[in-house]
């Protein structure tokens, strides 16, 4: 859950320093496959 509040701050703030992170990296595509899956 605290990477999901870090994900989320960094894409307000645009933060891309930290959105190069791997693990927000891994974070971001995991919360968009699960939006796609029914």
């Amino acid at each position: 859950m605290e990477l999901l509040t870090q994900l989320l701050q960094a894409l307000w703030a645009q933060d891309f320093e930290t959105l190069a992170n791997p693990s927000m990296i891994g974070m971001f595509v995991f919360c968009l496959v699960c939006n796609f899956v029914p």
